[in-house]
Protein backbone atom coordinates (compact mmCIF):
# COMPACT_ATOMS: atom_id res chain seq x y z
CA UNK A 1 0.00 0.00 0.00
CA UNK A 2 1.31 3.46 -0.99
CA UNK A 3 2.35 5.68 1.67
CA UNK A 4 0.40 8.66 2.34
CA UNK A 5 1.87 12.29 3.57
CA UNK A 6 -0.23 14.15 5.53
CA UNK A 7 1.06 17.31 7.88
CA UNK A 8 1.09 16.70 11.71
CA UNK A 9 -1.10 19.81 13.03
CA UNK A 10 -1.05 19.72 16.48
CA UNK A 11 -0.80 22.02 19.21
CA UNK A 12 2.44 21.21 21.61
CA UNK A 13 3.33 21.95 24.76
CA UNK A 14 6.73 20.41 25.61
CA UNK A 15 7.68 20.64 29.41
CA UNK A 16 11.50 21.39 28.13
CA UNK A 17 13.09 24.14 26.34
CA UNK A 18 10.82 23.42 23.49
CA UNK A 19 7.25 25.54 23.61
CA UNK A 20 5.96 26.17 20.12
CA UNK A 21 2.34 26.06 18.08
CA UNK A 22 2.25 23.92 14.85
CA UNK A 23 -0.34 24.65 12.81
CA UNK A 24 -1.54 23.25 8.86
CA UNK A 25 -0.40 24.90 5.84
CA UNK A 26 1.36 27.95 7.92
CA UNK A 27 4.54 28.66 6.41
CA UNK A 28 5.95 30.29 9.40
CA UNK A 29 5.36 27.09 11.72
CA UNK A 30 7.38 25.36 13.51
CA UNK A 31 7.16 21.42 12.78
CA UNK A 32 7.29 19.41 15.05
CA UNK A 33 7.34 16.21 12.39
CA UNK A 34 4.87 13.95 10.42
CA UNK A 35 2.33 12.09 10.10
CA UNK A 36 2.32 8.70 7.72
CA UNK A 37 0.41 6.01 7.35
CA UNK A 38 1.91 2.05 6.70
CA UNK A 39 -0.36 -1.00 5.37
CA UNK A 40 -0.36 -3.73 7.18
CA UNK A 41 -0.82 -7.02 5.85
CA UNK A 42 -0.04 -8.78 9.23
CA UNK A 43 -2.25 -6.59 11.44
CA UNK A 44 -4.56 -6.03 7.95
CA UNK A 45 -5.05 -2.48 9.16
CA UNK A 46 -3.86 0.92 7.80
CA UNK A 47 -1.54 2.28 10.97
CA UNK A 48 -0.65 5.59 11.79
CA UNK A 49 3.08 6.50 12.58
CA UNK A 50 4.44 10.15 13.40
CA UNK A 51 8.38 11.00 12.79
CA UNK A 52 10.45 13.36 14.47
CA UNK A 53 13.79 14.25 12.16
CA UNK A 54 16.64 15.43 14.55
CA UNK A 55 17.45 19.47 13.57
CA UNK A 56 20.67 18.40 11.25
CA UNK A 57 19.33 15.47 9.18
CA UNK A 58 18.73 17.89 6.39
CA UNK A 59 22.18 19.96 7.00
CA UNK A 60 23.82 20.03 3.90
CA UNK A 61 26.72 18.62 5.27
CA UNK A 62 25.07 15.15 6.73
CA UNK A 63 24.15 13.69 3.97
CA UNK A 64 25.87 10.64 4.45
CA UNK A 65 25.01 10.86 8.25
CA UNK A 66 22.93 7.49 9.99
CA UNK A 67 21.13 8.46 12.84
CA UNK A 68 19.94 5.75 15.68
CA UNK A 69 15.77 5.49 15.92
CA UNK A 70 13.90 5.83 18.92
CA UNK A 71 10.41 3.51 18.58
CA UNK A 72 7.80 5.48 20.75
CA UNK A 73 5.16 3.06 22.10
CA UNK A 74 1.37 4.84 23.03
CA UNK A 75 2.46 7.55 19.90
CA UNK A 76 -0.41 9.42 20.22
CA UNK A 77 -0.25 10.61 24.08
CA UNK A 78 3.74 11.15 24.17
CA UNK A 79 5.45 12.09 20.49
CA UNK A 80 5.46 15.55 21.86
CA UNK A 81 6.85 15.41 25.45
CA UNK A 82 9.34 12.90 24.18
CA UNK A 83 10.05 15.15 20.87
CA UNK A 84 10.82 17.97 23.15
CA UNK A 85 13.36 15.97 25.97
CA UNK A 86 14.82 14.36 22.66
CA UNK A 87 15.60 17.70 21.29
CA UNK A 88 17.42 18.81 24.96
CA UNK A 89 19.16 17.02 25.17
CA UNK A 90 20.86 15.60 21.61
CA UNK A 91 20.55 19.12 19.52
CA UNK A 92 23.82 21.38 18.71
CA UNK A 93 21.35 24.20 19.62
CA UNK A 94 20.47 22.88 22.81
CA UNK A 95 24.64 22.76 23.91
CA UNK A 96 23.77 19.36 26.26
CA UNK A 97 25.03 16.99 23.73
CA UNK A 98 24.12 13.74 26.26
CA UNK A 99 22.25 11.72 23.32
CA UNK A 100 23.09 11.47 19.75
CA UNK A 101 20.45 13.10 17.62
CA UNK A 102 17.92 10.72 17.27
CA UNK A 103 14.97 10.16 14.76
CA UNK A 104 11.74 9.00 16.55
CA UNK A 105 8.83 6.76 15.26
CA UNK A 106 5.50 7.58 17.37
CA UNK A 107 3.29 4.62 17.29
CA UNK A 108 -0.23 5.56 17.94
CA UNK A 109 -2.72 2.95 19.40
CA UNK A 110 -4.91 0.89 17.54
CA UNK A 111 -6.49 -1.49 20.20
CA UNK A 112 -3.94 -1.13 22.74
CA UNK A 113 -4.61 -3.83 25.16
CA UNK A 114 -4.43 -6.62 21.96
CA UNK A 115 -1.57 -5.22 20.78
CA UNK A 116 0.12 -4.71 24.35
CA UNK A 117 -0.86 -7.74 26.18
CA UNK A 118 1.39 -11.26 25.66
CA UNK A 119 -1.10 -13.82 26.59
CA UNK A 120 -4.68 -14.27 26.11
CA UNK A 121 -6.26 -13.62 30.38
CA UNK A 122 -10.16 -14.32 30.45
CA UNK A 123 -10.76 -12.21 33.85
CA UNK A 124 -9.09 -9.50 35.47
CA UNK A 125 -7.97 -5.50 33.93
CA UNK A 126 -7.67 -5.44 30.54
CA UNK A 127 -8.52 -9.09 29.83
CA UNK A 128 -10.99 -8.47 26.85
CA UNK A 129 -9.31 -9.07 23.62
CA UNK A 130 -5.66 -9.87 24.76
CA UNK A 131 -2.95 -11.28 23.80
CA UNK A 132 -1.75 -10.05 20.71
CA UNK A 133 1.67 -8.95 21.36
CA UNK A 134 3.74 -11.81 18.81
CA UNK A 135 1.71 -10.33 15.55
CA UNK A 136 2.35 -6.43 16.94
CA UNK A 137 6.09 -7.10 17.45
CA UNK A 138 6.32 -8.69 14.01
CA UNK A 139 4.27 -5.81 12.36
CA UNK A 140 7.10 -3.28 14.12
CA UNK A 141 9.78 -6.06 13.13
CA UNK A 142 8.99 -6.84 9.45
CA UNK A 143 6.79 -3.70 8.19
CA UNK A 144 7.31 -0.77 10.50
CA UNK A 145 11.37 -1.00 11.03
CA UNK A 146 11.76 -2.25 7.63
CA UNK A 147 9.67 1.13 5.87
CA UNK A 148 11.53 3.27 8.49
CA UNK A 149 15.28 1.77 7.46
CA UNK A 150 14.48 1.74 3.75
CA UNK A 151 13.26 5.36 3.56
CA UNK A 152 15.74 7.17 6.04
CA UNK A 153 19.32 7.62 7.07
CA UNK A 154 19.28 4.70 9.96
CA UNK A 155 21.32 3.00 11.90
CA UNK A 156 20.94 -0.22 13.69
CA UNK A 157 20.56 0.89 17.10
CA UNK A 158 17.42 1.34 18.03
CA UNK A 159 15.22 2.79 21.09
CA UNK A 160 12.03 0.91 22.22
CA UNK A 161 10.18 3.29 24.88
CA UNK A 162 7.13 2.05 26.52
CA UNK A 163 4.70 3.35 29.42
CA UNK A 164 2.72 0.88 31.76
CA UNK A 165 1.40 -1.97 29.56
CA UNK A 166 3.76 -0.75 26.93
CA UNK A 167 6.63 -0.73 28.87
CA UNK A 168 5.04 -4.51 29.45
CA UNK A 169 5.26 -4.74 25.74
CA UNK A 170 9.03 -3.79 25.87
CA UNK A 171 10.04 -6.20 28.45
CA UNK A 172 8.28 -9.26 26.56
CA UNK A 173 10.11 -8.31 23.71
CA UNK A 174 13.40 -7.99 25.95
CA UNK A 175 13.02 -11.43 26.73
CA UNK A 176 11.75 -13.10 23.78
CA UNK A 177 13.73 -10.86 21.10
CA UNK A 178 16.36 -8.88 22.82
CA UNK A 179 18.54 -8.32 19.16
CA UNK A 180 15.48 -6.64 17.53
CA UNK A 181 16.41 -3.46 19.49
CA UNK A 182 19.23 -2.26 21.36
CA UNK A 183 18.25 -0.05 24.40
CA UNK A 184 15.00 -0.78 26.45
CA UNK A 185 13.31 1.78 28.34
CA UNK A 186 10.37 0.38 30.53
CA UNK A 187 8.53 3.03 32.51
CA UNK A 188 5.74 2.16 35.16
CA UNK A 189 5.65 -1.12 33.33
CA UNK A 190 2.34 -3.37 33.84
CA UNK A 191 4.12 -6.40 35.00
CA UNK A 192 1.42 -7.75 36.92
CA UNK A 193 -0.14 -9.05 34.43
CA UNK A 194 -1.10 -12.63 34.19
CA UNK A 195 0.09 -13.55 37.64
CA UNK A 196 3.54 -11.89 36.88
CA UNK A 197 4.24 -13.45 33.87
CA UNK A 198 7.21 -11.73 32.96
CA UNK A 199 8.96 -11.90 36.76
CA UNK A 200 8.67 -15.50 36.30
CA UNK A 201 10.24 -16.12 32.81
CA UNK A 202 13.15 -14.00 33.72
CA UNK A 203 13.71 -15.81 37.07
CA UNK A 204 13.49 -19.39 35.09
CA UNK A 205 15.44 -17.96 31.93
CA UNK A 206 18.44 -16.80 34.31
CA UNK A 207 21.99 -15.22 32.72
CA UNK A 208 22.06 -15.74 28.84
CA UNK A 209 24.38 -15.22 26.07
CA UNK A 210 22.98 -11.62 24.02
CA UNK A 211 24.18 -11.21 19.99
CA UNK A 212 25.43 -7.70 21.24
CA UNK A 213 25.21 -5.32 23.71
CA UNK A 214 21.54 -4.37 24.99
CA UNK A 215 20.62 -1.54 27.66
CA UNK A 216 17.16 -1.75 29.93
CA UNK A 217 16.05 1.18 32.22
CA UNK A 218 13.11 0.74 34.17
CA UNK A 219 11.50 3.64 35.83
CA UNK A 220 8.59 3.25 38.57
CA UNK A 221 6.56 5.96 40.22
CA UNK A 222 5.01 6.34 43.78
CA UNK A 223 1.18 6.21 42.94
CA UNK A 224 -0.91 6.66 45.52
CA UNK A 225 -3.73 3.94 46.97
CA UNK A 226 -6.30 6.61 45.74
CA UNK A 227 -5.00 5.75 41.98
CA UNK A 228 -5.82 1.99 42.26
CA UNK A 229 -9.63 0.53 42.00
CA UNK A 230 -8.06 -2.41 43.75
CA UNK A 231 -5.66 -2.52 46.25
CA UNK A 232 -4.46 -5.68 45.62
CA UNK A 233 -3.63 -5.01 42.40
CA UNK A 234 -0.80 -1.59 43.25
CA UNK A 235 0.84 -4.53 45.48
CA UNK A 236 1.03 -6.75 42.54
CA UNK A 237 2.09 -3.86 40.17
CA UNK A 238 4.78 -2.48 42.69
CA UNK A 239 5.83 -5.94 44.08
CA UNK A 240 6.52 -7.13 40.21
CA UNK A 241 8.89 -4.10 39.05
CA UNK A 242 10.77 -4.53 41.96
CA UNK A 243 11.06 -8.21 41.40
CA UNK A 244 12.08 -7.96 37.61
CA UNK A 245 14.49 -5.09 38.62
CA UNK A 246 16.59 -7.03 41.38
CA UNK A 247 16.30 -10.23 38.58
CA UNK A 248 17.85 -7.93 36.14
CA UNK A 249 20.44 -6.40 37.87
CA UNK A 250 21.87 -9.85 38.96
CA UNK A 251 22.08 -10.73 35.41
CA UNK A 252 24.19 -8.07 34.05
CA UNK A 253 27.42 -8.49 32.15
CA UNK A 254 29.70 -7.70 29.41
CA UNK A 255 26.52 -7.18 27.16
CA UNK A 256 23.85 -6.65 29.28
CA UNK A 257 23.30 -3.39 31.51
CA UNK A 258 19.93 -2.58 33.49
CA UNK A 259 19.23 0.41 35.49
CA UNK A 260 16.12 1.40 37.81
CA UNK A 261 15.14 4.20 39.29
CA UNK A 262 11.94 4.97 41.62
CA UNK A 263 10.82 8.40 41.22
CA UNK A 264 9.17 9.04 44.84
CA UNK A 265 7.04 12.41 43.16
CA UNK A 266 5.86 11.15 40.24
CA UNK A 267 2.62 8.86 39.87
CA UNK A 268 1.65 6.12 36.96
CA UNK A 269 0.15 9.01 34.67
CA UNK A 270 2.80 11.82 35.45
CA UNK A 271 6.00 9.15 35.46
CA UNK A 272 6.61 8.96 31.33
CA UNK A 273 8.37 12.52 30.96
CA UNK A 274 10.92 11.73 33.97
CA UNK A 275 11.13 8.11 32.80
CA UNK A 276 12.01 8.88 29.25
CA UNK A 277 14.50 11.86 29.85
CA UNK A 278 16.44 9.40 32.96
CA UNK A 279 16.11 6.40 31.13
CA UNK A 280 18.26 8.10 28.03
CA UNK A 281 20.62 9.67 30.67
CA UNK A 282 21.16 6.17 31.19
CA UNK A 283 20.77 4.47 28.12
CA UNK A 284 24.06 7.35 27.30
CA UNK A 285 26.48 7.46 30.02
CA UNK A 286 28.78 10.40 29.26
CA UNK A 287 32.02 9.00 27.84
CA UNK A 288 35.46 9.19 29.92
CA UNK A 289 36.25 12.51 30.13
CA UNK A 290 32.98 14.28 30.38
Amino acid sequence: MKLSRLPLCTALLVVCLLSCKVFAEDPNAILLGERFTIGSEILKQVRPYFVYLPPSYNAPDATSRRFPVLYLLDGGAHFNATTGVVHHLSSPNSGVGRIPETLIVAIPNMGRTHNLTPTNVTHGPYSENSGGAADFLEFLRAELISKIDATYRTTAERTLVGHSLAGLFALNVFLERPEIFAHYIAIEPSLWWDDQLLVHRLAARGTRTLERPVTVFIAQANSPASDYQDPQLKRQHETAIRAFSKLLARQQNAYLRAGYEFFPDETHVSSPLMGIYRGLLFTYPPKPGE
